[in-house]
């Protein structure tokens, strides 16, 4: 997951508002989460040509079979953390 946070929290809140966006982070899958971002930085132009495009699809593709994916969809299925979440 990929996101810009925009949240108006009380005074004092902003420890608790921040705990909550960083969890959300937590949840996601490390090596999925680094290789999107940096597939994001490569690509933050307008134009993907055809063959960025392959490689985008063919990428995803492999991501999808590696264990990481299976454990992300197994506890979701299982509402569960995943095992890569440190809380």
């Amino acid at each position: 997951m990929l996101f810009r946070s925009h949240e108006v929290c009380p005074t004092g809140g902003l420890d608790a508002a921040g705990a909550k966006i960083v969890d959300a982070v937590l949840m996601n899958a490390p090596t999925a989460t680094t290789a999107t971002k940096l597939r994001s930085l490569d690509s933050a132009r307008a134009f993907i040509d055809d063959g960025e495009l392959r490689d985008l699809i063919d990428e995803h593709a492999r991501t999808r079979q590696q264990d990481e994916a299976a454990e992300g969809l197994a506890s979701f299925r299982e509402k569960r953390k995943p095992k890569w979440y440190p809380g």
